[in-house]
């Protein structure tokens, strides 16, 4: 007992793991959810002690984590081009869904275009500026058209006019110009549309492999850590001035850049964390853009997004420590067995895809495909271990010798197929002289030489090829499962082939697991009775429908019906086409050509329609919208870009009405919209939704666009009072009058 207790006060069980996290910056408000994280103990309570590193300026912070000098790094979308050119990364979380780093100008330039010759202050590399020069490409410019002056992080040379531009982070910079009365105008690029991330953490590869579990608590407690940070900003505020102020920073200015954080981690749109796979593969593709990147560069991102274990399925702990070192699971499939599985072009089909889909969405891990020429070669790489697990697999006393069986996913009778004037088979027995084809390999190739050892059995390659042998004649029938079969006589061999017997064994199909990872068997066990239902039913509708032959021959009641389905096809093929043509012209009559809602006079009709209705019964509402300022942008920019705006709005139109309301293009920059059953008080909310969509919207080189509302009622009691649309027009000057960017209401 004495020496137990020596040795407990001389090895502590619970000594944290120290690790260290290179900052991307000074410290300030930018990394408060880390000190959150520290502060409140969540990376005490994950067994870690971390150490938080404040940038120096000088350091490499990728090289430093790839070289083991640090654990974690904090760094910009740089991260994504670092992994493409070869490095070996994990981007573990992302924080900032949109990047802070803007241009400020000098006031008189308003355009990108306007920066040409002029001097601006950028990075020393394109790389850390890729978001500034894609947008500057989107203006038809490159470096070259504009004078680079590199940056001395002091933003006294931009008030002193020493450059024309200079890049700054609206989380401070920008304060600090508006506190000193500067003015300035912002280059965002994200304005038009060059969203990139910033704030990344990320780690090694080498890091996760050999340290998942702390990888992933680390991810855990400074996510927690962010989730407090947001919650209380004054308190971290308070904590920063007190114990990580080196840059002297007073409360208002980090008051201001905790709210500009706030507003793009936008943790009511997001979790907090999160990375979505199709924005790394956006900002993948501007590196190929600027030509950082060779267009040929594969986008295999799987192993540089970190997946996180989903807890929805009930996995163990030892489950998720598994799958924090399994970043991807590979797996071998049977390349020609439609519609079960089947290999395309090097893409996987079927429902056995279908199926692997939803239980990657269940465990949080892709599934790669291991390609293979044949069923034996997907057997033969399962049994070497090129693959973790094997698809869609029958289990046999061999296979167990190699590999672990999950629950069954299908169970499907097997069946003979045969010419279609064979007869029906209730009896194998009346097979014992006939040569019957079962594909070489399958599960039950075995088990038939076992119970039928009088069938005379013989191997082929794969279901197609024995399909093929019996349509030639070469074989007298082959032997497969109800799903393939019927699937194959629908596709190629109606009036051909039929399915002559049904056998009382069934194929029962599971996955095949490596014998050394028993963790990956039962966490697809678990995920396997979790699935719904409903969703496996619609995989086996999409891809079977078939009935057992009853013995009949129906060759030519068969005949007969295509020539009458062939007869019905050219009736409706001719219906079709005098019907398709009678809708063009009417959509050509009724359709604004520019923005491809009603035009005005199909709006005509749908008012007089409702103005008829309500002659018994009901109301409606018309909202009437004008796009505020529209003369001074077709003046301004062009009537280009005035066309642009009116088809980016009327977008917004149809993505915002309702099913019953129906959107056209009043006359110039004005739509109105008919409500039906609709009061004025429900359309005055409606317009307001729309007007905040408008406000929002982000549009090319304009960027704000606002637009003005009349809104009124119509029923019984008024719709004689009053000229229609006067109403209207009254309301919208209302607006107009106020001060525009609003929705009034006809009294």
């Amino acid at each position: 007992m004495l020496l137990i207790t020596i040795l407990n006060f001389a090895f502590p069980a619970d000594i944290p793991e120290k690790v260290s996290v290179q900052l991307q910056w000074k410290h300030q408000f930018e990394f408060a959810g880390f000190y959150a994280a520290k502060e409140k103990g969540f990376y005490k309570e994950a067994g870690l002690d971390v150490d938080l590193i404040e940038f120096d300026g000088v350091s490499n912070i990728i090289d430093d984590v790839l070289n083991g000098d640090v654990t974690f790094g904090i760094t910009y979308s740089t991260l994504i081009y670092r992994y493409l050119k070869g490095d070996p990364l994990v981007m573990l979380a992302n924080f900032l869904k949109q990047s802070p780093l803007v241009l400020v100008t000098q006031k008189q330039y308003k355009l990108p275009s306007d920066l040409r010759g002029k001097k601006v202050m950028v990075s020393d590399t394109i790389i850390n500026d890729a978001k500034l020069m894609m947008m500057f490409k989107k203006f038809d410019m490159n470096e070259s058209d504009f004078i680079s002056v590199l940056p001395t992080f002091n933003l006294q040379d931009f008030i002193d006019k020493k450059v024309d531009a200079v890049t700054v982070f609206v989380t401070n910079e920008t304060f600090q110009l508006d506190k000193r009365g500067i003015a300035y105008n912002v280059l965002d690029p994200s304005a038009y549309g060059v969203r990139f991330y910033d704030l990344n953490l990320f780690t090694s590869q080498k890091e996760l492999r050999e340290h998942p579990q702390r990888v992933s608590a680390f991810r855990n407690a400074t996510i927690k850590g962010w989730k407090y940070a947001l919650k209380h900003k004054d308190e971290m505020i308070r904590l920063i001035l007190a114990k990580y102020n080196t840059q002297h920073k007073d409360y208002a200015s980090l008051k201001y850049e905790a709210d500009q954080m706030e507003n793009m981690i936008l943790s009511k749109l997001y979790p907090v964390g999160s990375i979505d796979p199709k924005r790394v593969k956006e900002i993948s593709q501007t590196f190929i853009s600027l030509g950082m990147l060779s267009p040929s560069t594969p986008l295999d991102l799987d192993p540089f997004i970190y997946n996180t274990v989903p807890d929805d399925i009930g996995l163990s702990q030892e489950e998720s420590s598994y799958l924090n070192t399994k970043n991807v699971i590979t797996y071998c499939s049977d390349p020609d067995w439609l519609p079960l599985s089947a290999i395309v072009q090097g893409k996987h089909i079927g429902m056995d895809a279908d199926y692997l889909s939803i239980l990657s969405e269940k465990i949080g891990r892709p599934f790669h495909l291991v390609p293979t020429k044949n069923w034996n070669e997907s057997l033969r790489f399962a049994k070497e271990g090129k693959c973790d697990i094997l698809t869609l697999a029958m289990e046999t006393p061999k296979r167990k010798e190699y590999l672990l069986f999950t629950n069954p996913i299908l169970n499907i009778p097997l069946v003979l197929v045969t010419g279609i004037d064979k007869g029906f088979y209730t009896n194998l027995r009346e097979l014992a002289d006939k040569k019957i084809g079962i594909t070489k390999g399958y599960a039950y190739e075995e088990l038939f030489k076992k119970i039928n050892p009088g069938i005379k059995l013989v191997g082929v390659e794969s279901v197609t090829k024995g399909m093929q042998m019996v349509a030639k004649g070469q074989l007298f029938g082959f032997i497969d499962n109800l799903k393939s079969i019927g699937y194959l006589i629908q596709k190629e061999y109606v009036g051909t082939l039929k399915i002559s017997a049904k056998f009382d064994q069934n194929l029962v199909l599971g996955y095949g697991v490596r014998k050394n990872q028993p963790q990956l068997r039962s966490i697809l066990n678990k995920a396997i009775t979790t699935l719904n239902e409903g969703k496996i039913q619609a995989i086996e509708n999409r891809w079977t429908s078939v009935k057992i032959e009853n013995g009949v021959n129906h060759t030519m009641l068969l005949m007969i019906l295509l020539v009458v389905l062939l007869l019905i096809l050219i009736f409706y093929y001719r219906f079709r086409k005098i019907h398709a043509e009678k809708n063009a012209l009417e959509t050509i009559s009724n359709i604004d050509a520019l923005t491809e809602l009603f035009n005005r006079r199909k709006i005509d009709q749908l008012i007089n329609s409702e103005v008829k209705r309500i002659t018994t019964k009901g109301r409606f509402s018309l909202i009437l919208i004008d796009i505020d300022n529209f003369k001074n942008i077709n003046d301004s920019y062009g009537h280009d870009v005035g066309d642009i705006i009116l088809k980016h709005i009327s977008i917004i139109l149809k993505n915002n009405v309702r099913k019953k309301d129906c959107v056209g293009r009043w006359g110039g920059e004005e739509f109105l919209i008919v409500c039906p059953d609709t009061g004025k008080q429900e359309a005055a909310r409606f317009s307001e939704r729309i007007r905040a969509a408008i406000e929002n919207e982000r549009f090319e080189k304009v960027l704000n666009v606002t637009a003005s509302f009349g809104i009124a009622e119509y029923n019984r009691e008024n719709i004689d009072d009053t000229p229609l649309i006067r109403r209207l027009d009254k309301a919208l000057y209302q607006s107009k009058r106020a001060g525009k960017n609003r929705a009034s209401v006809a009294s």
